[in-house]
């Protein structure tokens, strides 16, 4: 399936990444996810809006000065968790850690409205998932 991604400089985008067949592995080793975080901000540019880490995924609104960098901040963000969290998982066929799911959900942020929604969205989203 041909996924098409929308790139509006200067947009903010929020994402949603989850972790594989819904493991709840993420408050566990929230430190990991922390320094993932803080690895991509040294690699490239961008501002965090809004974040919320559940056990099994999170939810986060990133700025970044150049907006095609966006599936590479992710991809760094998964990356490092994986080589870094120490956690049992076993290795595909395809030589890809059973960590994270494979694609994430993004969304670019149209208008003042929609950040504000987005926002929103993420306070709420803990107590949507009764935590």
């Amino acid at each position: 399936m041909n996924y098409k991604r929308f790139f509006i400089q200067n947009s903010y985008v929020f994402i949603t990444v989850c972790t594989y067949k819904r493991r709840h592995i993420l408050i566990d080793k929230i430190e990991c996810l922390r320094l993932s975080f803080k690895y991509a901000l040294n690699i490239f540019n961008f501002e965090i809006t809004a974040a919320v880490i559940n056990p099994d995924h999170f939810h986060i609104i990133l700025r970044p000065d150049n907006i095609k960098d966006y599936p590479k901040i992710i991809g760094i963000i998964k990356k490092y968790f994986t080589q870094n969290a120490v956690i049992e998982h076993s290795i595909k066929n395809n030589r890809e850690a059973d960590i994270w799911q494979r694609r994430y959900y993004e969304h670019t942020i149209r208008n003042e409205e929609d950040l504000y929604r987005h926002i929103d969205y993420i306070h709420y989203n803990p107590v949507k998932h009764g935590l």
